[in-house]
């Protein structure tokens, strides 16, 4: 699960970028941060998932103190930094659609200001897909955008890290007989030895796709001539 340690799409989106810096250095720089960021959110996110899934299994889903205290101590990170991933690859695209308005500022219209703090208060997801599908009804990358954005496991991992992070550490509801669930935590979550296991393997497989159609989309816009290397 190094997925983005050892995407040829991360990797190299950042390298040719680097050489376009001077189209809009604060622009370059927000999206070398968010670079940054998405690296380390995946790795704490998977470090996370191996911490909780070893826990699980060694004690169980119902474990005394101070065993339940770790398994919610990782829970939470893995939800917190998992949706971290999500939104430091938005913005992300955020600054490279930036980049791209110093470029072209006749296609962008102004649409993804980020030279002062005041600017960058006011981006959000939402309003990011919304300008990429308007702007690129028809590209990868925003199809990928909308997808991912409006989809129900997104939507519940976000509901997840907020109330983590800002109302409660929830309880669990445990079963017996003929329930095939031990466990559930939080809006149902159920608690074993795959309650992360398979929400990483969906981010993932997203953000992979993300990045793949993000190159191509950096590839298009930003005038790589080379009909067989995406960046030269």
């Amino acid at each position: 699960m190094g997925l983005i340690l050892n995407d040829h799409s991360y990797i190299e989106m950042r390298k040719y970028l680097a050489s376009r810096k001077d189209f809009n250095e604060v622009a370059f720089w927000e999206f070398n941060g968010a670079w940054n960021a998405l690296i380390y959110r995946h790795q704490a996110c998977v470090e996370a998932h191996q911490s909780y899934t070893e826990a699980i299994k060694e004690y169980g889903e119902s474990p005394e103190s101070p065993f339940r205290y770790q398994q919610e101590r990782e829970l939470f990170h893995f939800f917190v930094d998992g949706l971290s991933v999500i939104e430091t690859i938005c913005y992300g695209v955020y600054a490279i659609g930036s980049l791209l308005e110093a470029k072209d500022a006749e296609l962008m219209a102004n649409d993804f200001p980020i030279a002062t703090e005041e600017d960058r208060k006011h981006y959000n997801i939402t309003d990011l897909r919304n300008k990429f599908c308007n702007k690129f009804p028809d590209d990868e990358v925003s199809k990928k955008l909308n997808r991912l954005t409006k989809s129900k496991q997104y939507k519940k991992w976000r509901v997840i890290r907020n109330n983590l992070s800002h109302r409660t550490s929830p309880g669990r509801i445990f079963y017996s007989g003929d329930s095939p669930k031990s466990a559930t935590w939080i809006f149902g979550t159920e608690i074993d030895s795959e309650t992360t296991e398979i929400r990483l393997a969906w981010l993932d497989e997203n953000v992979e796709k993300l990045l793949d159609s993000l190159q191509n989309f950096v590839y298009k816009y930003f005038d790589i001539t080379s009909p067989d290397k995406k960046f030269l």
